[in-house]
C-alpha cells in the first residue's frame, strides 16, 4: 500500500490472503474506506481506489485517527490541497458572519445609549468583551490570509472565541428563570434575541476555524 498505488482489488486480496486471513475482501474494502474517510477529515490524501465511506461512527473514527497519527509514516502522506482550501474558505466565511453579528450587537448598544434601561449584557457579557471578540476575529482572519500563518496565534484567537461561547452559555443559564424581572421585561426581547442569534454564528466560527487549524 505504500504510495497508495496498489489497485483496490489487489490490495484487498493481498490483505485477505496474508495479513488479515480472517477477513474477506468486502470487509477489508469497507475498513479501507473508513480509513479514507478519516484521512480526508484530517486534510490528507485519501487512499487511492478506496473512496471515503459515507459516514463513520465517532468511536471508530477516533480509533482510526489515533492509529494513523501514531504511525511513523503518517506525516509523509501528502495533504489534500482541495480540502485545505475548502477549510480556509469555510473559516473565512464563518468569521465574516460572526463579525456581522457582533458589530450589529455593538451598534445596538450604541443606539440605546443612556436613554434605555441597563442592558442585559452588562453583567459578565458586555460591549468591551464584544470589542475584544472583533480583535480575535481580525487576528484569525489575518492568519488565514498569510501564506505561512502563525497557527499559535490563530489557536489563541479560536480559544478566546470558545471562552465567549461559554460566557454566553452561562449568561443564558443564569437568566433562564428571570423573565419576570421588570428590567428584563423592558430590555429583554431585543437583547435575548441578539444573544441567541450570536451563539450559532459563534459556534460555527469556532468549528470552522478548528477544521482549518487541523489541516
Amino acid at each position: 500500500m505504500q504510495g497508495n498505488e496498489a489497485p483496490a482489488e489487489s490490495a484487498a486480496q493481498l490483505l485477505a490472503g496474508g495479513l488479515l486471513p480472517n477477513r474477506n475482501e468486502a470487509a477489508i474494502r469497507y475498513r479501507m474506506r473508513n480509513i479514507s474517510f478519516v484521512m480526508g477529515n484530517l486534510g490528507r490524501s485519501t487512499l487511492k481506489d478506496f473512496s471515503p465511506a459515507d459516514s463513520v461512527g465517532a468511536n471508530v473514527a477516533a480509533r482510526i485517527e489515533r492509529l494513523l497519527k501514531a504511525h511513523p509514516h503518517y506525516l509523509a502522506i501528502s495533504p489534500d490541497q482541495r480540502s485545505t482550501d475548502t477549510a480556509k474558505t469555510d473559516a473565512s466565511r464563518a468569521l465574516a458572519r460572526l463579525r456581522a453579528q457582533v458589530e450589529e450587537m455593538i451598534s445596538d448598544f450604541q443606539r440605546r445609549g443612556h436613554n434605555g434601561p441597563p442592558t442585559l449584557l452588562d453583567e459578565g457579557l458586555g460591549r468591551d468583551q464584544l470589542l475584544s471578540t472583533l480583535d480575535d476575529i481580525d487576528a484569525i482572519t489575518r492568519e488565514l490570509e498569510r501564506p505561512s500563518p502563525d497557527m499559535d496565534r490563530a489557536k489563541r484567537g479560536r480559544d478566546n472565541l470558545r471562552l465567549l461561547v461559554a460566557a454566553i452559555g452561562r449568561w443564558m443559564a443564569e437568566r433562564a428563570t428571570k423573565f419576570v424581572d421588570a428590567a428584563l421585561v423592558a430590555a429583554g426581547p431585543i437583547a435575548v434575541a441578539k444573544v441567541t442569534g450570536l451563539l450559532p454564528a459563534l459556534v460555527d466560527a469556532v468549528e470552522a476555524t478548528s477544521r482549518w487549524i487541523g489541516h
